[in-house]
């Protein structure tokens, strides 16, 4: 007698169900770990805004102030010496941020400057950037943000 062995229907079956829950498995696994690197990714855009910030108001010899929207859309000013905020920024960077008071949906850092509504001078900035995991913003804060103490923060 011949026997011609071959698989039947329902091994076929439990193959392909297999194979499909393990594809689904890691198919969400992936894109959850790809979240997370982007959301990582903005984290790090943003703390270096924050950095850049600080270098901001300790080089600049007009005095040591926060930066206001004017001071980081400008390129460096080579008659007072004060230097643009971007001078510090990678182009990475430069790319993701809004320093535009009306950000559009794919802006994924947002900068506002907070000022004193006392002196009207700048005293802090926040900036925010987009947690792709929580689909959300969230906020790093340089110098005052408090808005119950006289400080108005604003993206203009």
């Amino acid at each position: 007698m011949n026997k011609k062995s071959a698989f039947t229907i329902t091994e076929v079956l439990i193959v392909i169900t297999v194979v499909s829950i393990i594809f689904g498995i890691s198919s969400f696994a992936y894109q959850s770990s790809q979240k997370k690197s982007k959301t990582r990714e903005n984290f790090y855009r943003a703390n270096e805004i924050i950095q850049a910030v600080e270098r901001f108001k300790g080089i600049n010899p007009s005095g040591s102030r926060y930066p206001t929207i004017n001071d980081l859309n400008a390129p460096t000013d080579f008659a007072t010496k004060d230097q643009g905020i971007r001078d510090f920024l990678s182009k990475d960077t430069q790319r993701l941020i809004s320093f535009r008071s009306n950000p559009d949906e794919d802006t994924k850092i947002r900068f506002e400057s907070c000022i004193s509504t006392a002196t009207n001078r700048p005293v802090g900035v926040r900036v925010y950037y987009w947690d792709f995991v929580e689909n959300a913003y969230r906020k790093i804060v340089s110098g005052k943000d408090d808005e119950s103490a006289g400080v108005n923060c604003v993206n203009n």
